[in-house]
């Protein structure tokens, strides 16, 4: 009888830790996804009447490029590595196409990566869709 005692608050005890986790997990994800669109918003909202400020759309951009390998770290423990690297690269040409003065193609890759990031966030948050 103590056996099973034990075994049920083992299992009791291992369900409230992964329980946990997830929570935590989704609280982490949440705050750097908030913290990626804010830079993506900040890079399109500084084209002012068809002029772009190349200052700030690089500041914005290393910004994106850091806040990006923070949340990477995290991510990769629980996302598709393939949709991560695509987000990666992405981000990674966003100051070439802005030396280039390829500005049709820069916002376009601003808004690819935002609906990557938006992908992820419909795979990470539980819902009935997601679970059916």
């Amino acid at each position: 009888m103590v056996i099973k005692i034990k075994r049920f608050y083992t299992a009791i005890i291992l369900f409230v830790a992964i329980l946990s986790l997830s929570v935590i997990s989704l609280f982490n994800f949440r705050s750097n996804y908030q913290k990626l669109m804010t830079d993506t918003e900040n890079i399109k909202s500084t084209v002012v009447n068809d002029i772009i400020d190349s200052k700030s759309v690089y500041k914005y951009t290393e910004n994106l490029k850091k806040n990006w390998e923070n949340a990477e770290k995290y991510f990769v423990i629980y996302f598709n590595h393939n949709d991560l690297h695509d987000i990666q690269i992405m981000i990674s040409q966003l100051n070439a196409m802005l030396d280039y003065e390829e500005y049709g193609e820069f916002f376009a890759r601003v808004d690819s990566i935002e609906s990557s990031l938006d992908e992820l966030k419909f795979n990470t948050y539980p819902c009935l869709k997601n679970l059916l």
